[in-house]
């Protein structure tokens, strides 16, 4: 290597790039070469290729290096990046060998490092050799595709390789239960095209100024503007059109379009019901509801309080499905659904949802001023008098545990707390809702679960807990509560209200239908027909406590599945689930307006948990199209559901 440059770790030419220059000490040091010893820079990447060559044979002559020697073997090896520059699996296999060959006769910590490192390095290479077949394998599936089932390819492009793509449903529709098409409302809200927006709405369901207070909201969970910053308050931007045309006066009376023989039974005026009796009458079916209870909406109206949902907004918009020729019956309870088939009516659904607490099962529950949540907020919903005393606890982290706390405070109590086992953030309940709760003063007290009533006389006296810590996820993926060892803790109260989930009472089983093991109606997963032909089940009494728009979902997939049992298609678990092309963005590409998300007006924290007044006030005009404008049109094209985007309607051109 004569006429070489001199260089050192400090005097590596500037023109080498720093992957280069760690390569040469690496050279340096297995070569056992001096500093003096220079290469020249056009003999660098032959050096290289050379050491790559010779790795598996040095091995043999690196045993008999000092021990000191592969400390510094060890650190400039790893920062010439062994993983990125050796290719070949053969050379280090070959390595490996001779090296646990070498291990035998001289065991030390620094050959012991060495292996770890190459074995850990052909772990990598080969994890990323299955994983580069793998990738062709799903490239070569889209390719096939591309020519004649684009859409298709498009799809496994978007599941596989998670590229964003502005063809596709807005992901907003597609989280919607009940299909909502979001970003065409939002686009028409944005450009005061209120009464159209208000229409394509009730083109899906009935409920835009009910959901639009007491929906969870999950297609904001999906709003591509929250990568950015905040999702658009789709929500309130449904309450905002309902209320608009309530305060203009201007109510659009529906015509009933009734033209077929077939009559359908609903069983339940709840929100899967009236769900499915709205589409199946939009379709022509003549339509009965029975419903047990003397009013309509199911928890819509006794679970649910006024101070969330004001009830004339809930029956104006029951009495709007009414006009659509949906014929409803009260205080008709019914036993066995198939009896119906034999009464003329070609199709039954049953929506009776899940109106039963569940119980604690603890010592003291069947003490006087032990409440359970859905028959609690009944009682307060049709006006009963209860006694609750000041001081309340409320056991459970749902809707219903934030929805009987609030109550308590408006009917009297002064103390409440709700006593929940996991952590806050865990809490099931609408954020929004917890956050009004502790504004209110409702005291949270988190990591707590209750072991026992305690009563004196069989009369409520307070509730013993135990202090829990979260250990390992359980089946929900949740971390599990574990009960802390003797940190149990007393909390006085004169009433104890239990809010820990609902299902079906036994006594409310209809018996020509079956039940799964949870106590729920067994169903055709696609289709949802029971096991009685031409009986239909949906909502909280298939799936369990669930949200009111999935209710409505699954009240909206009934009426398509018994439209086809009537017209005798099959509704077997044959009916395809389309494969669904959801819209996504480059978040650094998107091109978004500065505008924050627009805040609900409520009434003021300090008077209202003495009121059932409505507590969040609505947005007016101006405040809904500056935040129907914080839309980013995420999808420009959506197959099947045409997109309102940008300042043109795509319909009229």
């Amino acid at each position: 290597m004569e006429g070489g440059r001199k260089m050192s770790g400090s005097a590596t030419p500037k023109e080498l790039s720093p992957k280069r220059r760690r390569m040469m000490d690496m050279i340096l040091a297995i070569g056992g070469m001096k500093e003096e010893q220079a290469i020249p820079l056009n003999k660098v990447n032959e050096a290289i290729g050379d050491l790559k060559k010779e790795l598996s044979p040095l091995v043999d002559g690196i045993v008999s290096f000092p021990d000191s020697y592969f400390t510094k073997f060890l650190s400039t090896a790893k920062n010439a990046e062994i993983v990125a520059e050796i290719k070949d699996n053969g050379v280090l296999k070959d390595a490996i060998s001779n090296l646990e060959k070498a291990i035998e006769i001289s065991p030390t910590d620094a050959l012991q490092n060495l292996l770890k490192s190459l074995t850990d390095t052909l772990t990598a290479s080969e994890a990323a050799g299955k994983e580069k077949d793998v990738f062709t394998e799903k490239l070569q599936e889209v390719i096939s595709k591309i020519e004649t089932e684009p859409e298709t390819a498009l799809y496994l492009l978007q599941q596989n390789l998670a590229i964003t793509t502005r063809y596709g449903q807005p992901p907003c529709h597609v989280e919607c239960p009940a299909g909502v098409r979001t970003q065409r409302f939002v686009n028409l809200t944005r450009d005061r095209r209120f009464d159209e927006a208000l229409q394509l709405m009730r083109d899906t369901y009935p409920f835009a100024g009910t959901l639009g207070r007491v929906c969870n909201a999950p297609c904001e969970s999906r709003c591509q503007r929250g990568l950015i910053d905040q999702p658009v308050s789709i929500r309130n931007l449904h309450r905002f059109l309902a209320d608009n045309e309530r305060s203009s006066g201007k109510i659009k009376q529906p015509t009933p379009s009734i033209n077929k023989d077939e009559k359908v039974a609903v069983i339940g005026a709840g929100p899967a019901g009236i769900g499915c009796a709205y589409d199946l009458a939009r379709m022509g079916y003549p339509v009965t509801i029975f419903e047990s209870k003397p009013k309509n909406g199911g928890l819509l109206r006794y679970g649910i309080p006024s101070y969330r949902l004001p009830r004339d907004i809930l029956d104006e918009e029951i009495s709007y499905v009414q006009q659509h020729g949906v014929e409803i019956l009260n205080d008709q309870r019914i036993t066995k659904p198939s009896e119906l088939l034999t009464k003329g009516f070609s199709a039954v659904f049953v929506g009776t949802g899940a109106s039963s607490s569940l119980k604690l099962r603890i010592e003291g529950e069947d003490a006087k001023g032990v409440f359970h949540a859905l028959e609690f907020l009944d009682d307060i919903n049709l006006g009963k008098s209860t006694e609750l005393g000041k001081r309340v606890a409320v056991i459970g982290g749902g809707n219903a545990a934030i929805d009987s706390a609030r109550v308590s405070l408006r009917t009297g109590a002064s103390e409440v707390s709700i006593v929940y086992r996991r952590s806050k953030s865990e809490m099931p309940a609408n954020e929004m809702e917890i956050e009004d709760a502790e504004h209110e003063g409702i005291d949270f007290k988190i990591l707590s679960s209750p072991v026992k009533i305690l009563e004196t006389g069989g009369k409520v006296t307070g509730l013993r807990c135990i202090k829990m810590e979260l250990g390992e996820p359980d089946a929900s993926g949740r971390r599990r509560p574990v009960p802390v060892p003797d940190s149990e803790f007393d909390i006085e109260a004169d009433s104890i209200v239990v809010a820990i989930g609902q299902g079906i009472e036994a006594d409310d089983y209809f018996s020509d239908l079956e039940y799964t093991e949870w106590g729920l109606i067994q169903t055709d997963k696609q289709s949802l027909q029971t096991n009685v032909q031409g009986v239909f089940a949906g909502g909280d009494a298939v799936s369990g406590p669930a949200t009111v728009v999935k209710a409505v979902g699954a009240g909206k997939k009934a009426a398509i599945s018994i439209d086809r049992y009537i017209r005798g298609e099959s509704v077997s678990q044959e009916i395809s689930t389309p494969r669904i092309i959801s819209a996504t963005i480059d978040v650094d590409r998107a091109q978004a307006t500065e505008e924050r998300r627009a805040a609900m007006p409520m009434l003021e924290a300090e008077g209202r948990a003495t009121t059932f007044d409505e507590v969040e006030l609505g947005f007016d005009a101006k405040i809904s199209a500056t935040e129907a404008s914080r839309c980013i049109n995420c999808s420009i094209s959506n197959m099947d559901i045409t997109v309102y985007g940008g300042r043109i309607d795509p319909e009229a051109t």
